[in-house]
């Protein structure tokens, strides 16, 4: 017999279906998001339907970033399996939207902490997000006891009478109370399969004869949205709350010298300066070219350009201690190239001293020994030293190897090219010369500049 009040009509119901679909598909496990994403593909459509159109959101589109900032009407034209593929579209941008601007991330893990009220406070504040959503999120995702309906299911329902319109939502009340939380899951299952089979076909004989067996009036009643039922009202989302900073950190960078000096100011001077020297220097690298020889063949620079290049200097931070090094090494280096240059001019003799015997007059040996001293006095340049000139090892081993072959074979005769003979000096070699005593000792006291 058909039932009169709400108790007997669920129970009739939970019957007629656990008949009709005796194997249901489970759901799988995803994490909070997910589950809202797979949710949002789900209401109103087939559990066929629903896995295929949540595997093109996670193949098609590189992430949820991709897929928030993509248009409803493009998210539609990738799932055209879907009843309602624009809707369906709608609800899967604005709930990204919402939750990336108040979580600042696609994260909606930290709610298993929370209480399954802030849960669902925070769902019911999505415009996006229908009941369905939210019920379905709590159920699978959060494993809480709310049954999810979409408008298939409500339309089996409101001929049955199981509906009621309540501060502008339509609700079924009593729905969690009558039905256990063991078989919550199964019997939304179920509820969504019934629906879904006669959802374009609502006058069907099929399904006029099972709503009779549970309500005889069911017939008589309407199947569409009862009026009352207000939409949510398309509010912005409250973006997240920044911590503040914590307590001894300081915000503002300091740029000066804890140990040092403040950094001051540039002034305009100073800023003129620098830009003419660095042109100067410029100018100075262009003119100041060398050739190959090492002549120098820049121009001289004038007393202003060189206060320039001082503040250059001063403007780079070089010390003048340091100039004064690199001018001392420069002087050095100078001392050494004439020094080699001195060494590969050829040294000439020195007439040696005539020993003059002394005379009974003391006027005539005065004059003598002052004319010596005077010949002391002139200054004599160093003579370098130079090495003893010892044959190239090539002259040597190819001596040595005439030798060996004179010994082998002495009959016969080794005919040997004459070697060039070495320009000499007029006289005696420069090792054996030696320059007077005198002379070397006040060279080796003076050095040169």
């Amino acid at each position: 017999m058909p039932a009169t009040n709400r108790t007997d009509k669920v129970k009739l119901l939970v019957k007629t279906l656990q008949k009709r679909y005796k194997h249901i598909p489970k759901p799988a496990q995803r994490n909070l998001l997910e589950c809202l994403m797979f949710a949002a593909c789900l209401e109103n459509a087939t559990f066929e339907a629903a896995e295929s159109a949540y595997s093109v959101l996670e193949h098609h589109y590189i992430d949820w970033n991709e897929l928030r900032v993509s248009t409803p009407q493009e998210i539609a034209d990738t799932l055209p399996m879907l009843l309602r593929p624009l809707t369906a579209g709608e609800r899967i941008k604005k709930t990204l939207q919402w939750v990336f601007e108040t979580t600042y991330m696609f994260d909606l893990e930290e709610y298993r902490k929370k209480t399954i009220g802030q849960t669902v406070e925070y769902l019911d504040a999505i415009p996006s997000c229908t009941s369905f959503m939210t019920n379905y999120l709590v159920q699978i995702g959060l494993g809480g006891h709310q049954i999810p309906i979409d408008e298939a299911g409500l339309r089996i329902l409101r001929r049955l009478d199981l509906t009621k319109v309540n501060n502008g939502r339509e609700e079924v009340p009593g729905l969690e109370r009558l039905v256990t939380k063991n078989s919550g899951v199964a019997f939304a299952t179920m509820m969504h399969l019934f629906g879904m089979e006669f959802f374009n076909r609502q006058d069907d004989a099929e399904l006029l004869t099972l709503l009779k067996s549970i309500d005889k009036n069911a017939v008589e009643r309407s199947w569409q949205e009862p009026e009352g039922v207000l939409k949510k009202p398309d509010v912005k989302p409250i973006p997240a709350k920044v911590a503040p900073p914590r307590s001894g950190f300081k915000p503002v960078v300091d740029l000066d010298d804890e140990e040092g000096e403040s950094a001051g100011q540039v002034s305009k001077d100073e800023c003129v300066e620098f830009i003419e020297t660095s042109l100067a220097a410029l100018g100075a690298s262009k003119d100041g070219e060398a050739d190959e020889s090492g002549n120098h063949t820049g121009k001289k620079h004038s007393g202003k350009s060189a206060s320039k290049k001082a503040l250059s200097g001063r403007s780079t931070g070089v010390s003048p201690e340091q100039t004064t090094l690199w001018k001392q090494d420069e002087e050095e280096a100078a001392q050494e190239i004439v020094v080699e240059a001195a060494s590969k001019v050829e040294p000439q003799p020195q007439p040696e001293p005539v020993k003059k015997e002394k005379t009974g007059d003391k006027k005539a040996d005065d004059k003598s020994a002052t004319v010596k001293k005077t010949q002391d006095k002139t200054p004599v340049a160093k003579k370098p030293e130079t090495k003893k000139t010892t044959p190239p090892k090539k002259d040597a081993a190819r001596k040595d190897a005439v030798k060996k072959d004179a010994k082998v074979s002495p009959k016969s005769p080794v005919k040997i090219e004459p070697k060039k003979p070495e320009p000499k000096s007029p006289k005696k070699s420069a090792s054996k010369t030696t320059p007077p005593k005198s002379a070397t000792k006040k060279l080796q006291q003076k050095k040169p500049r």
